[in-house]
Order: structure tokens, then C-alpha cells, then sequence
């Protein structure tokens, strides 16, 4: 018997999937012509994941998310469903997570779920009694457990470490931080001031009030319990404020001739080139009809100046592209795929809705130029664009 009839063949089982060399994996990632074929590709195992972070082009556009399983691709307009089980409902998204609700009889849970990968990160069912600020002392109260809360907005930090925007009760608005796995996030602190929107920034957590007040959040380690607990929240930025207001409240002289308007104002805190930027939406409420609404909307951008106490505004984004929502603000690269200084809204929890509510609520979504003042269309195929936040189809870091 000659010498090659002796040799024997590896059997498959002694390849793993890791052994793919990296040339064969770009030609097999050439051949995938979704962004959704590319995300199953990576998460196979981390040298494929790799290999796809590397030779993958340009990041993917946004989706629009519709919260009912459905999402609409900004590249071409076209919908996608993606399977929910009959229990789940989404309340949310951010980056590529959403946030979903386990509604079957009996229980209330809430978890964040990569859609395109399957991975899944549980949140906690129940929230403690906030601690209540009066005056310059923290009237700390017995903080009980409690599931009647509300989960307005989840933000993924480093090192696994989330956290949340949550309203207890009738209380205004706390920002609170959990690891994976605790089964109840640990009280907050409730300084009696609802907050527009929240972001991580060089390593604190800021939230912005309607008026622009930014307040910066201290967060450390209880050493009994290993919880994460916010011990104080100082205000670092006091919005300039006239007089006058609707209702009857000091408004912030940032929005201009708004300021003596009566206006829907909302703001948005996005991180950019490491930069925190707030972003106001303003609409006045003495339009008659949708389209006068979207004629009269402003959109301004300002930046935290945190060594002076004070916003900037912006003329110009320097070649980026914001996304603002309710659920998930970010900035990107305008590259080839944008033009720059634009903003991408859609937001259906504006609060001129609930004083119009028979209104056309298209006009909750668009593209504002900074650079012509102008308000066009997302997308020439969506009719219906409420309730939607954007999604970022993304490989998860995990």
C-alpha cells in the first residue's frame, strides 16, 4: 500500500468554527447583502465577530422602530418584521437593544434584547421608594419595594452596569442603576424635577430638565449590599430663564423669540466627538394645522460648556448627524451616507399632542436642516410614523 493510502483524514468534528481564516470569512461577508445576514454572521463566535467588525464597511443607517415588531430600514423605506412572542411588548429601544415587557397574567417583568443575535439582559421587576429631597436635606423615608413604576428610559453603561430613567408613584423623575441579575433597582433620589432625557458622559450620568437644567448624578458602590446608589445630584447648569411662561413658569431665554411664545419644548442630551450637546425641540402652539406646525417647529443645538456652567449654542454639527427620540438619541459620521448639520427627529410623546390629539401626528417625524432651517420627510413610504424610536442594528459587544 503506497504512502498516501496510509494517510488519514482529520475527522470534522476536530474544526472548530474559530478556524475560518480571515481572507475566506471577507468573501463569505461579500456574499451577505443584509446588514441583518452580517450581524448572524458575528455572532457565531468572537473570531468571526471580529472578522466581521473588521472588514465590514460603513455602519449600517438606522431602523425606525414601531414597537409592535416591526421596523422600517432608513436606507430604502422598506418594513421588516421582527418576531415578538405573543407575551412581549416593546417600550422602547436603544442603540441595538430593545426594551421589552413581559405582560402574561400574574407577572411584570422588564428585559433588554438584541433582536438580530437572540442575547438577552434581565432587569429588575420591582423599584425602591425614592429618597425625597427637601430643601438642602434628604428626608430619607423606609424604601420598600414596589412594581408600580415606570421604566421611561434605559441607557447600557460600561462594564454591564445599566442604567434608568424611572417615575414612581406620582413623584417626578429619578435616575437609578442596576447590575444584570438584581431583582430591584435601588431607590433614587427625587429632587422634585421631571427630566426630558438622560446620557453617559465621561463616566457620570446627566439628565436634562425641560427648561435645560442639567443635572449631574453621582453614583458609587454601597459596600454591604454591592449595589450601585446614587448618593447626590447637584444641578451644573442653571438654564437662563425669563419671567414668563406657559403655564405659569420661568422659561429658558435659550430658545430665542420662542421664549416669549407659547411653545411644546423638549430637550435631548446626545454625546458627540466627545462632546455632551443638548438638543431643544420647540413648537408653538398657536399653529392651526400640522403642516403650520412643521413650518414653525426650531430645532437648536447647544453644548455643555461644565467649567463655565453653561450651554453654548451650535451653528454647525462639524460633519455630524444627530438621531433624537424619546427612547435613543446618537450622533454618527455624516461620510457618504448623510449630509451633515442635520437632525433626524421622531418623538410621539411631545406634549402638544395631548392638547391636540385629533392633529395629524406625521409631522412628529423628519429630517431639520440646520443649515437651510427646512423640515423634510424620513421617508417618502411611511404614512404612519408614531410611536417609533430609532434602532441601531449593531453586532453586541457582549
Amino acid at each position: 500500500m503506497g504512502s498516501s493510502a496510509s494517510k488519514v483524514k482529520e475527522p470534522l468534528g476536530s474544526y472548530c468554527w474559530s478556524d475560518l481564516p480571515l481572507d475566506l470569512a471577507g468573501i463569505i461577508l461579500l456574499r451577505l447583502h443584509t446588514h441583518a445576514d452580517n450581524v448572524r454572521f458575528g455572532s457565531v463566535c468572537r473570531h468571526w465577530r471580529y472578522a466581521a467588525r473588521l472588514l465590514h464597511s460603513p455602519p449600517p443607517l438606522p431602523w425606525l422602530n414601531f414597537r409592535d415588531g416591526t421596523f422600517e430600514r432608513l436606507a430604502d423605506g422598506k418594513r421588516h418584521g421582527l418576531r415578538l412572542e405573543a407575551y412581549e411588548q416593546c417600550r422602547g429601544s436603544f442603540d441595538n437593544w430593545l426594551l421589552l415587557e413581559d405582560v402574561r397574567a400574574g407577572r411584570r417583568s422588564h428585559y433588554l434584547k438584541n433582536p438580530l443575535t437572540g442575547d438577552v439582559v434581565r432587569l429588575p421587576g420591582q423599584c425602591k421608594e425614592p429618597v425625597r429631597r427637601g430643601g438642602d436635606v434628604d428626608a430619607r423615608v423606609v424604601p420598600p419595594s414596589s412594581t408600580t413604576f415606570h421604566l421611561r428610559k434605559v441607557v447600557m453603561c460600561a462594564n454591564g452596569l445599566i442604567a434608568a430613567k424611572i417615575s414612581y408613584h406620582e413623584l417626578p423623575d429619578v435616575v437609578v442603576f442596576c447590575w444584570p441579575g438584581m431583582s430591584s433597582w435601588p431607590a433614587g433620589i427625587c429632587n422634585g424635577t421631571w427630566y426630558h432625557d438622560i446620557a453617559r458622559y465621561e463616566g457620570k450620568m446627566y439628565a436634562v430638565s425641560r427648561r435645560g437644567d442639567l443635572y449631574e448624578h453621582e453614583l458609587r458602590r454601597d459596600t454591604s449590599t454591592g449595589e450601585p446608589v446614587v448618593t447626590r445630584v447637584e444641578r451644573v447648569i442653571l438654564a437662563p430663564v425669563s419671567a414668563e411662561g406657559f403655564p405659569p413658569e420661568a422659561v429658558s431665554t435659550l430658545d430665542g423669540p420662542y421664549a416669549a411664545v407659547v411653545c411644546a419644548r423638549t430637550c435631548y442630551l446626545v454625546v458627540s466627538r466627545g462632546k455632551l450637546l443638548m438638543v431643544r425641540w420647540i413648537v408653538p402652539y398657536a399653529s392651526a394645522s400640522a403642516r403650520d406646525w412643521a413650518d414653525a417647529m426650531a430645532f437648536k443645538v447647544f453644548e455643555a460648556d461644565l467649567e463655565m456652567s453653561r450651554w453654548v449654542q451650535l451653528e454647525s454639527l462639524n460633519d455630524r448627524v444627530l438621531f433624537v427620540s424619546h427612547d435613543c438619541c446618537k450622533a454618527i459620521s455624516a461620510g457618504d451616507q448623510f449630509r451633515g448639520d442635520q437632525i433626524y427627529f421622531v418623538d410621539y410623546g411631545l406634549e402638544f399632542w395631548c392638547i391636540w390629539p385629533t392633529c395629524s401626528k406625521t409631522s412628529t417625524c423628519g429630517v431639520y436642516d440646520m443649515r437651510s432651517n427646512t423640515i423634510s420627510p424620513v421617508s417618502a413610504r411611511t404614512t404612519d410614523q408614531t410611536k417609533a424610536a430609532w434602532f441601531f442594528p449593531s453586532i453586541n459587544d457582549r
